[in-house]
């Protein structure tokens, strides 16, 4: 009898290694049918079902085994990741226990498939056995902080060096936070900071000592991750007029974001394309034919400012918060819940007064769930919803827009040289092609709601921010109906009150107004080459002077 098992067994394991599915699922069959109850046939049968892609019929045989053997330890790990797989994390953690380094791998796995919200489920159950484990506490804390929770954050990571006061990853992810906080004077007071040159080199870049970073930045380990260690370095590089070793480095930078698994499941040209689509149906014959809806304007619209990433909207957004009648919302997604509930964005145009006003209280609804705006202006500011101008002027026709500009040259180049967060927007940041192309997509989509749409729009180009600010700002007071305060041109003191600037130009809009990164394009023309063509007419349209000669 035994043997007969044994040769049961072999069949399934030889049919799986020829790669004969339908033989090993009819071997499989006879085994269970052998053995109903055996828990090493129904891990290997569910085991191998999971890795031939039916997860479902493997996770319910890895969890009857462990109904039979709940001390096989393969079983249960097996079943926990079959679980994970089908998004039952609920049912993965119970099944986890007390034993927190499968949370904590759980924890980790989420993490790295962009999943953070989830993984606060195995994390959260981790803390709760181990509340004093440095790793779980780090992991924790790397978590809240994808989340935006800085502050949870921040606290996950104090935790964990309370508990193990030179623990070098908590060391390392505080000192990073603090300094993306604002508050990279407080690095040098860390314990254990001198183990770690990364975070020696943002003390001596805060420093002014560039060279001196740019050569710890050099040493950076495993240790950190590859990303924001070549970030530092083309940061620095940068600065020293390095153009050749910066470059290089925000390649790698970018090759290191496209090799994360969170970056392999967005699809940078999908979005682009979706962008395209919507530029095709906006013609002058279907504009005509949108439905008449009326619109209830008893809340006033919001103003949105829009540009392309990189082009001096989180300046202005800073100067702005100065304003004591102004309240900004920064980056957060509200309009995109407006986008889910319509659908298919084809419908815009068949709307009925209903559907629309429902849209536009949607929006408000959401917005009153993030930060009470009463008798303030708002100004809704993330910068790629100008591929929404119509979706905005369908729901909020007495909205207005301010259109940041600056050269696109050195807006495309400013995106390639920044470490996003990545979404199907952000990755095409990684190519230097992709980030032309979309730069022409989304104003040729602007272009064509400005002159098809009644748009109230006002444009603010960054050069002219820098050069001239009270006169930009006097006009752009003007435009938003609002009286002068001197405290707009006081945006260090605003940038200090805000404490964690969500956006990669935190670094540059607490210092003063400068002038270096404004025709920077040039330095790295060679590089730019490729896609000036995409860009010069564009450059031109905004009356930006013409570039250097090339092909």
């Amino acid at each position: 009898m035994a043997t007969s098992r044994q040769a049961l067994f072999r069949a399934v394991i030889d049919a799986s290694r020829r790669g004969d599915r339908s033989g090993m699922e009819r071997a499989g069959e006879v085994l269970l049918a052998a053995a109903p109850g055996d828990p090493a046939a129904l891990g290997l049968v569910g085991t191998l079902a999971c890795q031939a892609g039916d997860v479902e019929r493997g996770c319910a045989l890895l969890v009857r085994g462990l109904g039979h053997a709940p001390g096989n330890r393969d079983l249960r790990h097996n079943a926990i990741r079959a679980l994970f797989d089908l998004g039952r994390l609920d049912e993965a953690v119970t099944l986890c226990g007390d034993d927190t380094a499968t949370l904590l791998a759980l924890g980790r796995a989420l993490n790295l498939a962009g999943r953070s919200r989830e993984a606060l489920v195995p994390l959260s159950a981790a803390m709760r056995v181990a509340p004093a484990d440095p790793e779980i506490l780090v992991a924790l804390g790397l978590t809240q902080a994808n989340l935006g929770g800085f502050i949870a954050a921040e606290r996950a990571y104090r935790l964990a060096l309370e508990a193990a006061p030179e623990f070098g990853p908590a060391v390392l992810n505080l000192g990073i936070l603090l300094e993306q906080s604002n508050r990279a004077d407080e690095l040098a007071g860390l314990t254990g900071v001198r183990e770690h040159p990364y975070l020696r080199a943002l003390i001596e870049r805060h420093a002014g000592r560039f060279a001196e970073a740019l050569a710890l930045a050099e040493t950076v380990g495993d240790e950190v991750d590859a990303s924001l260690r070549a970030q530092l370095i083309g940061q620095l590089a940068e600065r020293l007029g390095q153009s050749e070793t910066a470059f290089a480095a925000f390649e790698a930078m970018n090759r290191a974001v496209a090799a994360d698994p969170a970056s392999r499941v967005v699809n940078a040209a999908e979005y682009r394309e979706g962008i395209e689509a919507r530029t095709a149906r906006l013609t002058p014959a279907r504009v005509s034919g949108w439905s008449r809806i009326e619109i209830e304007l008893a809340r006033p619209a919001p103003v949105f400012l829009v540009g392309f990433p990189r082009s001096g909207t989180t300046l202005l957004d800073t100067i702005l918060m100065g304003h004591p009648g102004v309240a900004v919302l920064e980056e957060e997604p509200v309009l995109q819940r407006v986008q889910e509930a319509l659908g298919d964005p084809a419908r815009l145009g068949e709307l009925t007064s209903e559907e629309a006003n429902a849209l536009r209280t949607l929006y408000f609804e959401a917005l009153d769930e993030r930060r009470g705006t009463a008798g303030r202006l708002m100004i809704d500011k993330l910068p790629l919803n100008i591929v929404r101008a119509e979706l905005i002027h369908r729901i909020f026709p007495d909205a207005r827009f301010l259109l940041a500009l600056r050269d696109p040259r050195d807006a495309v180049l400013s995106c390639f040289m920044q470490n996003f967060k990545i979404n199907a927007a952000m990755a095409n940041f990684l190519d230097l092609g992709d980030a032309a192309r979309l730069y022409a997509t989304a104003f040729r989509h602007w272009q064509r709601c400005a002159e098809l749409l009644p748009l109230n729009v006002h444009t603010i180009r960054y050069e002219d921010l820098l050069d001239d600010p009270e006169a930009v700002l006097r006009a752009l007071m003007r435009f938003l109906g609002l009286e002068w305060d001197d405290r707009l041109l006081a945006h260090t003191d605003t940038a200090a009150k805000r404490g964690l600037i969500r956006t990669p130009s935190y670094g540059q809009v607490t210092q003063p107004l400068y002038r270096r990164a404004a025709g920077r394009w040039t330095r790295y023309a060679k590089q730019l080459a490729p896609v000036l063509p995409l860009l010069d007419p564009w450059a031109r349209r905004w009356g930006y002077a013409a570039g250097l000669p090339h092909g």
